[in-house]
């Protein structure tokens, strides 16, 4: 499996995602602003989508993906079948017991989650009656992700990106017919997430079929590759999930004791941020994580580690470029997004710091992501569960520190982000250390000579796009279009910049003599078959 190609085919989807995300978040801001209602939205969204990268998307693919992929390659399409029947029945007696548990406290889990929110006040009685709604989106995720489990398993990887695309077209309907006058429009974006989680797993479930897999409810006993995996899910939820737990933490726990609009800021511009984090660290997740669990079956280190390596250079030399634009263009590429409507210059000069802070930690989020996925394949969920841990204490450290500085300038919100940028620069570190440790999967020296050279090509970008930032103050002045257009011909220029650099420096040339290699490892892989076979 060419896992450029296919990281292209998720990132695809996936900037499409993020595309609509920003799309639905410009007219969220052009009709409710920052405030009250959007804050009490955020909270009940967050919510659901917490439950939804954290345990479906990914701790479930950590724990499911690895042992599906070798019931499927040892004991064929039958057996594989039947664990997934096995996960869907323990998914749904869970999920409903979850759903009881949950609805019969959901008041008590906003004051918890929320815990600056009046009680009976009017962001304390939306978020309680919008969540109410929304949180079913976060069941339905799980359904979703068994069968996008499945279907990466099986090396199709375009239609489990692809459906995430239905949350984003179900809100930008309802936020238009807020726009034309229709009432309640934050009830209408709950149910329209609501909507979009049935629709995904009903997607998801026909093209699961079509692969010849019928995926069903059954009452078979559990089976000891199903226990193994649902005992799995709650601590890879922890290791998979320490920057989205953070965010959480930071954007509704923390800035609900921040002034209003706070929550929003940090809301808005982790959408932002979360474009060249889905683009970039999902997706190599995604697509690295069954290539090496099946070379670690075959225990054919060398190529597990040229994927490794290939993985880190690759998404390096494009996480790289797009923190020195979101740090050094924090303000025009905030005002490019979300500068209308509602959303004026003091909103923007109050945003564009948390997005640099946000950026700042984009690097360190890439490689936990990666090295996250090499421990997973292993079947080791203890070692990100104890570096997440760790990460959790270091962003409540970091945010008491940070709180209390920004504080004093009025800019308590970027405190927030700067402590998570600091939990994963953490988090990424106590990973690397396990894994240097283990002598197993490794940073080659090769990678480490790349890295420096992708260092020094993203200092001479970032010092050429301040220069452009700064001579181009005059043309952001004049309107919207001409702010946006000039931002992105900075974008396009600095990027152009990095490229050229990166390839008179030789960085780019370690990612194809990794993918030569494993290539070779393939062909003579299956010319050994064959004449073993003849």
């Amino acid at each position: 499996m060419n896992v450029i190609k296919s990281m292209f085919t998720v990132g695809g989807y996936t900037l499409l995602y993020r595309i609509t995300s920003v799309t639905r978040d410009s007219l969220q801001t052009a009709i409710l602003g920052a405030g009250p209602i959007t804050d009490a939205f955020a909270v009940a969204f967050k919510l659901a989508n917490l439950l939804r990268k954290l345990f479906a998307e990914g701790a479930f693919n950590a724990a499911f993906l690895p042992r599906f992929s070798g019931v499927l390659n040892k004991e064929g399409i039958g057996a594989a079948e039947i664990l997934a029947s096995q996960m869907l029945s323990q998914l749904a007696l869970i999920l409903t017991i979850m759903t009881v548990i949950c609805f019969a406290g959901f008041s008590w889990i906003i004051k918890g989650l929320a815990p600056g929110f009046a009680v009976g006040g009017l962001q304390y009685n939306y978020a309680v009656e919008l969540g109410y709604i929304c949180f079913p989106f976060a069941i339905t995720s799980f359904i979703v992700a068994l069968f996008g489990g499945i279907l990466n398993a099986l090396n199709k990887f375009a239609m489990p990106a692809a459906v995430q695309l239905t949350l984003n077209i179900c809100l930008i309907i309802a936020l238009i017919f807020g726009y034309f006058g229709a009432p309640n429009i934050g009830y209408m974006m709950a149910w329209a997430t609501f909507l979009s989680g049935i629709l995904q797993a009903l997607i998801l479930w026909r093209s699961v079929k079509k692969q010849g897999l019928n995926i069903k409810i059954t009452t078979k006993k559990t089976s000891t590759e199903t226990a193994a995996i649902m005992k799995r899910i709650v601590p890879g939820a922890v290791g998979a999930g320490v920057w989205q737990i953070n965010v959480f933490i930071g954007c509704i726990s923390l800035a609900s004791f921040l002034p209003a609009g706070s929550m929003s800021y940090v809301y808005y511009t982790d959408h932002i941020n979360q474009i060249p984090l889905g683009i970039i660290g999902i997706s190599l997740s995604t697509v690295l994580l069954p290539p090496l669990s099946k070379f670690l079956q075959d225990k054919n280190i060398k190529r597990a580690n040229a994927q490794l390596n290939m993985g880190i250079i690759f998404g390096l030399s494009l996480i790289f470029p797009a923190t020195v634009i979101l740090t050094v263009l924090a303000e025009p590429v905030t005002a490019a997004f979300y500068g209308h409507g509602k959303f004026g210059p003091t909103q923007i000069r109050n945003a564009a710091p948390v997005l640099a802070a946000f950026a700042l930690g984009l690097p360190s989020y890439i490689l936990t992501k990666i090295f996250s996925t090499a421990f997973f394949a292993q079947k080791n969920v203890l070692t990100p569960v104890i570096a997440g841990g760790i990460a959790l204490v270091a962003n409540f450290v970091s945010a008491f520190c940070f709180l209390h500085t920004f504080e004093k300038i009025g800019l308590g919100h970027v405190g927030i982000a700067a402590a998570i940028s600091t939990s994963s620069w953490v988090n990424m570190l106590v990973l690397y250390a396990v894994m240097a440790r283990q002598k197993q999967l490794r940073i080659l020296s090769k990678s480490w000579i790349a890295c420096v050279k992708l260092l020094l090509a993203s200092g001479i970008m970032a010092v050429s796009t301040y220069g452009m930032n700064v001579y181009a103050v005059n043309l952001y002045s004049r309107g919207v279009f001409a702010q946006a257009f000039t931002t992105v011909a900075i974008i396009v220029i600095a990027s152009l910049i990095f490229w050229r650099m990166g390839k008179i420096l030789g960085c780019f040339a370690v990612i194809k003599k990794y993918q030569a290699f494993t290539d070779e490892c393939v062909t003579n892989k299956k010319t050994e078959e064959q004449e073993g076979h003849e």
